[in-house]
């Protein structure tokens, strides 16, 4: 079927409902949000004062911004339409969601980004939704318990699962495009350790820049797949 025809079905019979629900469970969850602060000065009887309010809101507002627009556009490919309103519903994303959708279209052998991929990453993430659904509550308290008897110098390496997983990944993906792979290694690495700059500027410099001269070298005939 060629891909105009898939992409049709898609707008039509899937992103339609996706987006229906997506949106509905969206706005109860940020009402949902809000619930323990509203019980806390409702029921309780305290809250907080303005002054304190405005200065965290302040203080984190601007360090979160930039992650609000990167995340959503930078993992979207991997997460597809459905997977992205789980992810940023249930959280867990760069350490869950994003592994499970890209594993489940390596496995299917679909390219990111296309009809099939958007199927398989979907139901990949809402698969990992329903087992993380029944396993986090056991595992909460096993983990728990057997954290705790973990030596620290086991303990200490538990910081270093996040970066092993983005490095799977990338070692994963990168052998499908290996002159890209290689140039975003390069340019994160001057742009973390020369300029020091902090690393979601530097996820967003190097999605776009990277995606960017992806577009113009393809349009020119540059390191196109024959």
């Amino acid at each position: 079927m060629p891909l105009d025809e898939k992409e049709k079905i898609l707008e039509k019979e899937y992103y339609s409902h996706i987006n229906r629900y997506g949106f509905i469970t969206s706005a109860v969850h940020v009402l949902l949000i809000f619930l323990p602060a509203v019980y806390v000065y409702l029921v309780m009887g305290r809250f907080v004062r303005l002054e304190a309010f405005l200065t965290a809101f302040a203080t984190i507002f601007p360090i979160l911004l930039p992650i609000y627009f990167i995340e959503p556009i930078s993992y979207f490919t991997v997460l597809s339409v459905a997977g992205t309103y789980i992810s940023f519903l249930a959280g867990n994303i760069s350490n869950m969601r994003l592994p499970v959708g890209a594993i489940a279209q390596e496995s299917a052998d679909v390219e990111l980004g296309s009809p099939e991929g958007e199927l398989v990453g979907g139901l990949g993430i809402i698969a990992s939704q329903l087992m993380l659904t029944v396993i986090s509550f056991v595992g909460a308290l096993v983990c728990v318990a057997i954290i705790r008897l973990l030596p620290q110098s086991v303990k200490v390496a538990f910081k270093y699962v996040l970066p092993a997983m983005f490095g799977a990944m990338f070692s994963q993906f990168g052998p499908r495009a290996p002159k890209y792979a290689a140039i975003t290694l390069v340019l994160t690495f001057i742009l973390e350790y020369f300029f020091h700059i902090p690393g979601p500027v530097t996820l967003l410099i190097a999605c776009f820049g990277i995606a960017l001269l992806a577009t113009a070298l393809y349009r020119r005939g540059i390191w196109v797949k024959r």
